[in-house]
């Protein structure tokens, strides 16, 4: 049987008969104060017992190197299965994994994503409510792939848009870690001006490129017009212009030549998904942005995946200046056009005065 107080303050009274001071209460009443004492540093221990397991946690979940029970993550971010708002295809690329977080000031974290070896990786961000002022700028993602060179991306609110994209570099194996470094822009927005992010998510979509042959491809919006918005941007003073009439035209390598002069500019608009090869005196006609593309040209070919109007815009000589003599003018330019997997008529190529 477990001794009580009462056991506890007959003892003391025996004691007190030797030794008279101090008195039994007074013994009492420090013994409850140290019996008090003791419960309450075993109930703070048990509850910082309890803190550390939470702050572990914690600590497990925001550690970078740290594997989770839940596949190709870690970090605070949590795998969306469902994509989310991301197209599952989009410009080119196929969605890989999305991951989405809390809109904190400081989220860092590294997923595993399985990857094709060789396939170009790029990311994008969404942040939501979109109703939150300077979100694209406030928020920034920087996103470090296979380059290993850190890619910086500010907040959309639209999961569909390419210039949202930032390239991380081809994947070398099956799988590839991306380190995910998110936090508030400091730099030109004071702690705590602004409005609330508490309720706020960020989610980063990571895709790779895809062979064009094996991209689907979109169906034609109604809206599109295609011959209305070539004529409404073609170039004024256009030197040569080839439009092809019909997919059969559309999809036959054509040529033309033109007098050199270090004031025009080659001009590709295409408005549906096709690729194409441009050369002039041989030389491949390259992106004039490759580092910003997330398509890059392949075997020479540019890609064309949508129905939107794009295209892009390349000096006539496609060697530049920086590192060749420049050519006289007059100098014979032999441009030739090589298209494929065109479903009509989209595409022109121009020659005009630059602007």
């Amino acid at each position: 049987m477990n001794p009580t107080l009462d056991d506890l303050r007959h003892v003391l009274q025996d004691e007190a008969v030797a030794s008279p001071a101090p008195s039994p209460d007074a013994l009492v009443a420090g013994a409850t104060a140290r019996v008090q004492a003791a419960r309450r540093r075993r109930a703070v221990l048990a509850g910082a017992a309890a803190v550390l397991v939470l702050a572990g946690g914690v600590l497990a979940g925001t550690h970078a190197g740290r594997k989770s029970s839940e596949p190709a993550h870690t970090g605070p971010f949590r795998v969306d299965a469902t994509g989310g708002a991301f197209p599952a295809y989009s410009d080119g690329g196929k969605r890989l994994l999305v991951v989405t977080a809390p809109a904190l000031d400081q989220l860092n974290g590294t997923i595993d994503v399985s990857t094709t070896p060789g396939r170009e990786l790029t990311a994008r961000i969404l942040c939501k409510p979109d109703s939150i002022e300077d979100f694209d700028q406030r928020k920034i993602a920087k996103v470090t792939g296979p380059s290993r060179t850190p890619a910086q991306i500010h907040c959309l609110p639209s999961a569909d848009v390419a210039m949202n994209d930032s390239v991380l570099g081809k994947a070398e194996g099956t799988h590839t870690p991306v380190d995910l470094d998110v936090f508030v822009n400091r730099r030109e927005f004071s702690p705590g001006s602004g409005p609330s992010f508490a309720h706020a998510t960020i989610s980063i979509a990571i895709y790779e490129s895809v062979p064009f042959a094996q991209f689907p491809k979109p169906s034609k919006p109604a809206e599109v017009d295609v011959l209305g918005d070539f004529v409404a941007n073609t170039p004024k003073g256009a030197v040569v212009l080839r439009r092809p009439r019909t997919t059969a035209e559309a999809n036959t390598a054509t040529a033309f030549t033109v007098p050199y002069s270090p004031n025009l500019d080659l001009d590709i608009s295409v408005h549906g998904p096709g690729r194409m090869k441009v050369t002039v005196n041989g030389v491949v006609v390259q992106d004039p942005f490759p580092n910003d593309s997330p398509n890059p040209p392949v075997d020479g070919f540019h890609e064309f995946t949508t129905w939107a109007y794009s295209g892009l815009t390349s000096p006539l000589d496609p060697r530049g200046t920086a590192a060749v003599a420049p050519l006289a003018k007059g100098t014979p330019m032999h441009v030739v056009l090589t298209p494929e997997g065109f479903t009509g008529p989209n595409w022109q190529v121009v020659v005009a005065p630059q602007e």
